[in-house]
Order: structure tokens, then sequence, then C-alpha cells
């Protein structure tokens, strides 16, 4: 029924919006993992991230970037991570892409994913970010929408082009340097190159808020392996946090004649040790419950091949294929509070991908869009225990199975209808095959399963209607209703790990794709070429979600995981879930130099379960910020305020209240989420055509204050220091 009333909605938007009188929009280009759009044929809510807001904030890391945006929240386990939330979605329910090759692959869990780091913003040209049910664009996972990353690319307009940057930051004694350098070598071939290095010490919080918050205890080892908890000498530095990482970009362009080219990238990213702050901080009877918990060096390898062909005639106008390899390393190294032995367990993926993509135009009016995609996961899990005295090791159960396969086909179709040069109608269609293997003979030895190996077949139809209007400059229209899905990976399917204190989850072998339906309706308002107000009202349906609940193997509901009793849980097509919010924009230009702006978004969310109603885990609180923007000659300055609302006890979600330490507790004792805001500043002055200085003072009051659902305490008082080279 929900999809029927959905359906009414969109028809009754349409019908109205057809009347109304409506702007041009500029064009943004758009690359998914399928094909490029202009802003202004994508029914869905775009926000671009250009260049010039990206050189302006000059961020820490992508994740850092991110967060600069009106509508993402960020979430943060540890200073080396950042996990993106697009309208209560997060995690494998959010695509990632790098230059058009989806980042997601089928060890993405469900929990906060922080991948994204991976690559440096210094690199990046710009980011679009597309809400709303995006499956049809790009596939499976894109239920909240796409993050699209696209990296700098080579400059034919000079010989030589080279940026040099060097930034220091005092909350976390950050010091960062970047070199990125295009040449032409001839008018053919241009290349583009970016290595970047960041160092982050323990991160320091703020003088004024709750105590609760203080890092007042933290475990040392002696030589005999005897662990013991100890005063931290300065509570607000949050001890065993920092890390440091490098990243590379390398691209070559190849004008093969003026109607093709071919590019070739490659991307390379690697991070020290990264501590899990939030599971350092776990509490027990003893103190501390551990002793060690870090994220070992986390690497990625991304090689990309594309080739693009420009006709007009033929089955095709336009052809576009990529062809990508990646590589994912990442492990987890775990030791409780005086235990000798050490949980080493490791993942390496390889990920191969190819997208063959077709545009053609029929009489201007309509244009087709078609394409073929294979995405083939490949993982190899490995683990073992350790003595830290003797070293003596001992095999344990890994995450995930080795040698698990994931692999996916995928085609679609999408119609363009533009009666007017103003006026867009769009449907598509696509269709996804998903096959998953995994093999738990290695497993078995420590662990029991009923079964040895199994293997998953799913398969599911996706869709989009949409329809935007841009006819003149007072107003413009979207509306667009689609039908998304995420199929389920081998992250979902088949791994066994602690998923919060006192459980385990397993894997369960009968889990089918969720399927999400979403509306979204938006307007864009201009008055006086001065004032601007947006708002986008969306809801998405989540049927047979993915969630983890109470499970049972072999008829037992606990068993013995890493020398500890735990509750058995799995992941479960056991739920519905509604997510819904709006989000406001306004943007007002005072005079030529002054601008103001400010957005604010509100989002609610219910999960079904048992005839019992829960609060979604990343539905996260109302957020928003407030821009005042003076710019004259060479100077810019943006003195801003962020804020988040506040979560109640009863809008926690159960996996939230497992993690109880991360909150404090109201006058009655149960715990929430506070709210909290900041006042910022950030400037930046232009020396010379060379030379620019970039200043910024984060956190001027020196709060103390903790994101949703975050581990880390956020920085305090963060003055940066930004000095940039151009030649």
């Amino acid at each position: 029924m929900r999809v029927f009333f959905y359906l009414f909605i969109f028809l009754l938007s349409t019908v109205f919006i057809h009347a109304q009188d409506i702007e041009d929009l500029n064009e943004v280009l758009i690359s998914t993992s399928t094909y490029n759009l202009n802003k202004k044929d994508v029914p869905h809510k775009v926000v671009e991230l250009s260049k010039d807001t990206i050189h302006f904030y000059t961020p820490q890391t992508t994740a850092d970037l991110l967060a600069f945006s009106d509508n993402i929240f960020v979430q943060k386990s540890q200073l080396g991570g950042g996990s993106p939330t697009l309208r209560g979605f997060s995690t494998n329910r959010v695509l990632i892409t790098v230059d058009g090759v989806r980042m997601n692959n089928s060890i993405f869990r469900s929990g906060n994913v922080h991948n994204i780091i991976s690559l440096d913003p210094s690199s990046l040209s710009n980011v679009n970010l597309v809400f709303g049910g995006g499956a049809l664009l790009a596939g499976s996972d894109a239920i909240g929408g796409v993050i699209s990353l696209e990296t700098k690319a080579p400059s034919f307009s000079e010989s030589i082009k080279l940026n040099s940057l060097a930034r220091y930051s005092s909350a976390a004694q950050e010091k960062t340097f970047n070199l990125n350098f295009s040449n032409t070598i001839n008018e053919k071939i241009g290349m583009f190159n970016s290595i970047s290095f960041s160092d982050f010490d323990d991160l320091r919080m703020g003088a004024n808020g709750l105590d609760d918050y203080k890092r007042k205890f933290y475990v040392v080892t002696n030589s005999k392996g005897e662990d013991s908890v100890v005063k931290n000498s300065n509570e607000l530095i949050q001890k065993e946090s920092g890390y440091n990482q490098v990243n590379l970009v390398s691209k070559i362009h190849y004008k093969i004649n003026s109607k093709s080219n071919l590019k070739l990238g490659v991307y390379y990213s690697k991070s020290s040790d990264i501590p899990r702050y939030d599971r350092l901080i776990q509490p027990s009877d003893n103190g501390l419950k551990n002793a060690e918990w870090y994220y070992g060096p986390q690497s990625w390898l991304m090689t990309n091949l594309s080739y693009d062909l420009y006709k007009n005639k033929g089955w095709f106008n336009n052809f576009k294929s990529v062809i990508a390899y990646q590589n994912f390393k990442e492990s987890r190294h775990t030791r409780r509070f005086n235990n000798l032995n050490k949980n080493n367990r490791s993942e390496d993926l390889d990920a191969y991908s190819m997208n063959f993509n077709f545009t053609k135009v029929f009489k201007k009016k309509h244009k087709l869009y078609y394409g073929l995609e294979n995405v083939l996961n490949h993982v190899n899990s490995k683990a073992y225990d350790h003595n830290i005295l003797t070293l003596d090791r001992n095999l344990i159960s890994t995450r995930y199975p080795n040698n698990s396969v994931w692999n996916s086909f995928s085609s679609y179709l999408n119609y363009k209808f533009q009666p007017k040069s103003y006026s867009v109608f769009q449907f598509g269609l696509r269709y996804n095959y998903v096959y998953s293997y995994s093999d738990f003979k290695e497993n078995n030895t420590f662990l029991s399963l009923p079964y040895n190996e199994f293997s998953l077949n799913n398969n599911a139809f996706t869709w989009s209607i949409g329809y935007t209007n841009t006819k003149n400059k007072n107003l413009v229209w979207r509306s667009s209703l689609s039908k998304s899905f995420r199929a389920p990976n081998i992250d979902d399917i088949s791994k066994v790990f602690d998923s919060e204190p006192g459980a385990v989850t397993a894997p369960n072998p009968d889990l089918k794709p969720e399927i999400g339906y979403t509306i979204d309706l938006g307007l864009d308002m201009s008055l006086f070429s001065s004032f601007k107000f947006g708002v986008s009202l969306y809801s998405t349906y989540l049927d047979s979600a993915i969630v983890r609940h109470e499970y049972s193997l072999n008829g037992d509901s606990q068993l013995i995981y890493d020398g500890e009793l735990s509750t058995v849980l799995a992941m479960q097509n056991a739920a519905e879930q509604l997510v819904y919010g709006a989000e406001f924009k306004l943007d007002y230009k005072l005079n030529s130099n002054l601008r103001f702006s400010s957005a604010y978004n509100f989002i609610k969310g219910s999960e079904y379960f048992n005839d019992e109603t829960y609060p979604v885990r990343h539905v996260t609180p109302n957020f928003g910020n407030t821009h005042f923007v003076f710019s004259k000659n060479k100077f810019e300055v943006d003195f801003y305020a962020l804020y988040n609302s506040k979560i109640s006890y009863a809008n926690l979600a159960p996996s939230e209240l497992s993690k109880s330490y991360l909150y404090v507790k109201d006058s009655e004792g149960y715990v929430y989420s506070p709210s909290w805001f900041t006042l910022n500043l950030k400037a930046k002055y232009s020396i010379n055509q060379s030379f620019t200085v970039f200043t910024g003072l984060e956190n001027l009051l020196d709060k103390r204050y903790r994101s949703y659902s975050s581990g880390l305490v956020s920085p305090g008082l963060n003055a940066s220091l930004t000095l940039e080279y151009k030649l």
C-alpha cells in the first residue's frame, strides 16, 4: 500500500509541477559507475562540493570535507576514520565511487565504514552527492545516495602546473604535506600526479563540557605482559588515537583523436596502525575491557582504464567503458585486559569491475542510456592468536570464510524525454543478479556451524521515474519515485565477529536483498537575484531490511567466541524501516562582499520488528549550519556555526544502548546524546598568484562534545595554518 501511496503523491506533484515557472540550472556533470548526467537532468537532489569549496576549507581528510556539506552527517569511531550518513542511511547503504568506479566492496559492513579517508582531499577536483535511491545510476548499495568523488585531471592548457601544500593544526598536532603537479607531454598526452603525507598525534578534546567524556585512564603493559590501568596526566588528551597515512594518485590521459580518448589511473593509500578508540575506552569490572584494539595498516590500491568514444551515427552516440582492479587490505588486532593472547584477523580482498555504457540520441528530444556491469570480489581471510611474551601462534576462526566469492551482473536502460528545453521526464529500469559463495570448512574447526559451505543466488529489478522542470529564474521543481536495493554481501552473509559487548554475529545462509522505495520532492526558489531558498522532502520505506537480531545455531542461543560466552546474533531480513525528513537551505547575498547562508536537516525514522517499533540506528540528530562569508579582492573569511540536536534515551537504537559508555546520563539515570554547537572561523589570503595562506580557528569556545554514535570526542579549540604554493 505504501508504494501505491507514493505513486499517487508522485503523479499529483508532477501535474502540479508542470504548471510552474522554473529557472535553468547550471550544468554539473555527475559521474557514476554507469554514465554521466547533467545536474539539471537528475530528478534526485544533487549537491556539488566544488573545487573552490575544497580549496577554501583545506580539510584534513575526505571525511572532514563531507562534514562541511549541508546534508551529510559524519560519525567517527576513531581519529583515523569518518563514516558518512545520507538521509538516515550509512555504511553499505551508501555507494561511494571514485572516478566512476565503485569503492564499495563485499566486506563493507553495516557498522561504520571508514574507507572514505583512503582518498586525500587535495587530489579531488569536486564531489557530487546524489541523495535518495540511486540504484538505477549505480547498482546495489545506493539506498541513501551516491558519493561521487572526482580526482583532478591532467591540464592540457599548461606545460607544467604545480601545487604544493603544508598544513599544521593544533588539536592533533597535525602535519600534512601535499605535492601535486600536472604536465603536458605533447598535445595528445597529459599526466597528473599527487602525493600527500599526514601525521596526527593523540587528539585533544575541548576543555569546557561534560566530565563523562574525559580520557581519565588508559592501559599500559610492562615487559612481563602485565597490564595495569594508569591515570592519564592530561584527561583532555585522547590517548591512543593518533596515526599517519600516505596517499598517491597518478593519471595519464591520451587523446587518440578528436572523438576518442584513453585514461589510465593508479591510486594508492596506506595508513599506520589505527587505534580503535571507542573500544579502548570500553569499561569492564577491572576498569577497561581491552588492553589493545587497533586496525593494522589499512591499504587500498586501484587501477582503472577508461575509454571514451564519441560519434554521431549508428546505435550509439557516446560509448564509455571502465575496467578497474582494486585491492583492499585491512586487519584487526585485539587483546583483552590481562590476557597474554592477542587475536589477529586480516582480510585481503581483490575487486574486479567492468562497465560498458552507451548513449543514443533520437531527434534531440529523446535520449537512451543503456549498458552492462560486472563486479567480482574475492575475499581472503586469515586469523591467528599469539602470546605476546612467547610469540607462540595458534589458528583461530577468521572474520570471513577464506576464499569467499561475491559476483554481481547487471544491465540497465534509462529513457529521457525532453519535450521542451526546460522540461525533462525520465524512466529507467535495471536488472541485477548477485551470486555469492562461502566455504566454512576451515572455520568449522572452531565454530561447529551446521554447514560446511553455502551459496546464494539473488536478483532484483530496480526502477526510477522522475521529472524536472527548469523554465525560468524563479522556481526549480523536481520529483522522483524510485526503487533501490542492496544485495547481501559477504559481510552480511558469512561474517563471524564480536558485534557488541557480550554478543557474537554468526553467518546466515537465508538472506535476501533489502528493497527501498523512495519519494523525493524538491523546490529551489530565487528572488531579487540575491535571495535563494531550497527545500527537499523525502521518504524511504525499506522492505526486508537486513538488521542484526538474536539468532540460534544448532538450537543454541549462546556460544563461546574468543574465550567469552556470547549471545548469538545474525543479520536477518527481519524488519521494515521508514525514514523521512526535510532539508532546508537559505542563501542571501547581503551585498557584493557579504553573504549569509543557513541549512538545516530534520530527520526521523522507525524500525518495525516482531510487532515492536524501534529507532533506526543510523538516523542522526537534526543538524545544521549557519555561515557569514565575507570576500573582497584577495581576502575571504567564513564565520560559521555548526549544531546538532539532542537524541533522547527513547530515541536511541538498541545497538546504541548497548554502548552506553559513549553517552551521558540524564537526571533520571537514562543515557542520551546531548545537543551541541560550535563557533568557527576560516580565512584565506592570496599574497600573490603563487602564494596563498589559509588559517582556521575551529571550536572557538573550546567545547567538549561527542557527535552521535561516535567513539571519538570531537576536537577542542583547533588552530590551523596552511601554506600553498602554485607554479
